[in-house]
């Protein structure tokens, strides 16, 4: 079968999510093609599926419309509000109840969240860091809540080159508290990071993400501690570790 997986990525090589791990297992029986709309158009060839990985209204999403295929299927990212293109769409892949609640309506949906626990593992390593936190240096993700954390800290995050002024005020704040700051990481050096911190602390709000980081801590063995307004977090800290394969076995539904 031959698969198309459109996705937008700035920084691919830095990228080995659970996503990317599944697209790779989807790639041991079946013709996959990379397309990367960050640095190439949209495919003009035909396939027999058409896979994207985004927001509403993004560009993968707008793209994958167009795209030539006998199905369609958006693995979505994001929270905003689903639009009415969403019963365009064969399949539907979703991370969470915020995003279950947009596309209840729709006839084929499939939860599909997972972490890559084949590289997230367990490392014997010194520990450098009592609380460390991810994720972009946005609003919602609330890394200024680290200043209220003591011993050392460290944020690790992509600056948001779309609203450069918010993230620059952000890690302005923590610098002036003493709080290391480091640029995104590749995939590997992430796990090394994870290891070596005492506790991830992860206080995004409802709207900010951080199940993907929650569950790379778990796997990696790590403390993880999130804000108590957050349910969407709270009921991942002790329910099951999703991996890469359970992301692929949803895959196959839209097949």
């Amino acid at each position: 079968m031959k698969i198309l997986f459109l996705y937008d990525q700035r920084h691919p090589y830095k990228w080995k999510d659970g996503v990317w791990r599944a697209i790779k297992e989807l790639e041991k029986n079946n013709t996959v093609v990379w397309n990367n709309l960050i640095f190439e158009p949209p495919s003009k060839d035909y396939f027999d599926v058409a896979i994207g990985r985004g927001d509403w209204n993004g560009i993968v999403e707008k793209s994958l419309r167009f795209i030539n295929s006998n199905k369609k299927a958006l693995y979505i990212c994001g929270n905003v509000q689903t639009p009415e293109t969403a019963d365009f769409y064969d399949t539907l892949f979703y991370e969470n109840e915020i995003q279950l609640n947009q596309i209840k309506h729709h006839h084929n949906k499939h939860f599909a969240f997972g972490v890559n626990t084949e590289l997230n593992i367990p490392l014997k390593t010194e520990i450098l860091w009592d609380y460390t936190t991810i994720g972009a240096f946005a609003t919602w993700k609330r890394q200024e809540y680290l200043i209220n954390k003591t011993g050392n800290r460290l944020a690790v995050g992509e600056i948001q080159h779309n609203n450069l002024n918010e993230s620059m005020h952000i890690i302005g704040r923590l610098l002036l508290d003493g709080i290391m700051i480091s640029d995104q990481v590749d995939a590997e050096t992430l796990v090394k990071i994870y290891n070596s911190s005492k506790i991830i602390y992860i206080p995004a709000s409802i709207e900010g993400g951080g199940e993907r980081a929650v569950l790379e801590a778990r796997a990696c063995g790590r403390e993880v501690e999130i804000e108590n307004d957050n349910y969407k977090l709270k009921k991942l800290l002790d329910g099951p570790i999703y991996d890469h394969l359970f992301i692929y076995s949803q895959f196959l539904k839209c097949l």
